[in-house]
């Protein structure tokens, strides 16, 4: 064997041990472990929204990221998707925005949500799910910001469509403001005096209003 071919074989083989070197320090330092040969769904599934959840949240560090879970928001927003959000000037808030709020589930207990804003009723602000037939008023102190994009399992940007109001939002837009305008009515006739009668009235109003799907909180006199 010539020197020639000596050399260069000494040279693809050193080649080779550095790439093997340069992988195992890449696997040492990543927070991802290098992937077998064969991975199931889920597996691909967890790793997309790992690297997806990664690459956003460095993108911008002004904005958050959350995993959607539920079904409220389908077929728009499926479980599994990535939504990124931030948090800017509520009063830049339009009827049609996707909002993340702070929420509470069927028990009371304490969760995330992403829902559609309806519409701003007084101080409060008025949200539902697109695949609910609920509605709620809810303090700014809940929101947490506006989805500013939204990212399938495969990591593709999903379209945000504009919204176009139907029977369901026009129905608990019209309850709200109706709610808000006899507790301000009540407010200008009684002020800050109690009313043992009209307290009760009001007790079975929001009970009635929970009934057809809308949560109103207990508002104090102005």
């Amino acid at each position: 064997m010539s020197k020639k071919a000596v050399k260069q074989k000494s040279s693809t083989k050193n080649q080779r041990l550095q790439s093997t070197k340069k992988l195992k320090e890449y696997t040492r330092t990543s927070s991802f472990k290098a992937p077998p040969s064969r991975l199931s769904k889920d597996k691909v599934h967890q790793i997309a929204m790992e690297l997806a959840q990664l690459e956003y949240t460095k993108s911008s560090k002004h904005s958050q990221t959350a995993i959607i879970e539920g079904v409220s928001m389908w077929p728009l927003l499926r479980p599994g998707y990535l939504a990124k959000y931030k948090r800017g000037n509520l009063n830049q808030l339009n009827e049609g925005d996707i909002i993340v709020i702070r929420s509470r589930g069927r028990k009371s207990e304490k969760h995330i949500a992403i829902h559609r804003l309806l519409g701003r009723i007084g101080p409060y602000f008025l949200e539902s799910g697109d695949n609910t037939y609920t509605a709620a008023l809810i303090h700014e102190k809940d929101i947490l910001g506006k989805v500013v994009e939204v990212f399938s399992h495969d990591g593709s940007k999903v379209k945000l469509p504009k919204f176009k109001p139907g029977k369901k939002s026009s129905f608990f837009t019209s309850c709200a403001h109706l709610f808000f305008y006899l507790h301000e009515s009540k407010n200008q006739v009684l002020g800050s005096k109690k009313s043992k009668i009209l307290w009760n009235a009001s007790v079975l109003y929001r009970k009635s209003l929970s009934v057809l799907g809308l949560k109103v909180p207990n508002l104090p006199p102005l």
